[in-house]
């Protein structure tokens, strides 16, 4: 069974639409097929001027309460 996990990626504001496109390279990059379909991703507001970041929580829908301690 995978545990859940939680990934953060940074990226330049200026592709703050492209959402879908950054996950989707994030899976081909790093191949978690297992997780391509247990997934949520939250779009997260910029705390510096001109980055970003996408928290994707995986294997959320097996795993729907998340202990962040570990």
């Amino acid at each position: 069974m995978n545990t859940p996990k939680r990934v953060v990626l940074r990226f330049h504001v200026q592709h703050e639409l492209e959402e879908a496109a950054i996950n989707e390279r994030y899976f081909a990059l790093y191949d978690h097929a297992d997780y391509k379909n247990d997934f949520f991703s939250h779009l997260m507001a910029p705390n510096e001027p001109y980055k970003m970041h996408i928290v994707l929580d995986l294997n959320c829908k097996a795993h729907p309460v998340m202990a962040m301690s570990t």
